[in-house]
């Protein structure tokens, strides 16, 4: 299941929630894997001593995919969707082999390549279901202006306005012919069950054990996790809406996420 859109639009708890469905495991950022296959050492320290075994073959099998030359066999450059559908081969098959799980979450997101993944994924033979996330615009702005104000970084909401226009038409576009669905944030973080059943219908996938987990508040698991926010590194996790921007973004900041309104509404207007 690969979780498309945008950065800092609730991939990272979305992934986990996913995950958290019998048979599942969620996998964070896979996509890191093409450009750094050392990554691996570096996601959840603390479930290491559970995953030990499997970092280790990983990282050889890993090793070996991404040392193909472009247009080598069978995997192409690393970054390129035949390049992902390389590291597929060696990183979700080993495991579900190990770990005996039959849904994958992967929440790499934004990448142009990465649009493209889903389709290369089917070209290998693999089903794959894609869950298409938005996020009002003002709030992945504010988002991103809260992280460069604390980073001292010159914050460019132009660019990331742009970028969030793009990466959200590119997703709509190009997941056609892809079992798929999409899912607002602002929907998913306060009916949380109800957007979990209507994705449980939608893709025939019963996230009935997540959704229960969510309502009665317990804490979620939060997989593997390569990559990710603050929040991949938790033990454990539960879900917490976040509406800040709505009284703290500047106005410089509501005015130029306003301007992605339009889009927003179009591709929420049908969302679960």
């Amino acid at each position: 299941m690969y979780v498309a859109g945008y950065g800092h639009s609730g991939s990272t708890v979305l992934g986990i929630v996913l995950g958290n469905a019998h048979g599942a495991l969620n996998l964070g950022e896979v996509a890191m894997l093409e450009r750094d296959p050392s990554v691996l050492s570096r996601s959840r320290p603390a479930a290491a001593p559970r995953w030990a075994s499997l970092r280790t073959q990983l990282a050889d099998e890993l090793s070996r995919a991404a040392s193909y030359k472009p247009g080598g066999k069978p995997g192409g450059k690393p970054g390129s969707p035949r390049g992902y559908a390389s590291v597929r081969n060696a990183f979700f098959s080993t495991v579900e082999r190990e770990a005996g799980c039959g849904l994958l979450v992967d929440s790499s997101k934004t990448p142009v390549a990465g649009l493209l993944r889903p389709r290369a994924l089917r070209g290998e033979g693999h089903r794959v279901l894609v869950v298409h996330l938005v996020r009002d615009p003002r709030a992945v702005l504010y988002s991103l202006y809260r992280k460069a104000t604390r980073g001292q970084r010159r914050f460019t909401g132009f660019k990331v306005l742009i970028g969030w226009i793009a990466s959200n038409i590119g997703t709509a576009v190009l997941y056609g012919g892809t079992p798929s669905a999409v899912v607002s944030y602002e929907a998913f973080v306060t009916r949380p069950g109800e957007v979990l059943d209507a994705l449980s219908s939608r893709l025939g996938v019963d996230f009935s054990a997540a959704r229960d987990a969510l309502v009665a508040e317990k804490p979620l698991d939060p997989g593997f996790q390569i990559n990710g926010n603050r929040m991949s590194r938790a033990e454990v996790i539960a879900l917490k809406p976040d509406f800040a921007w709505q009284s703290r973004a500047p106005r410089r900041v509501r005015v130029l996420g306003a301007l992605g309104l339009p889009l927003y509404r179009f591709l929420t207007r049908r969302s679960l």
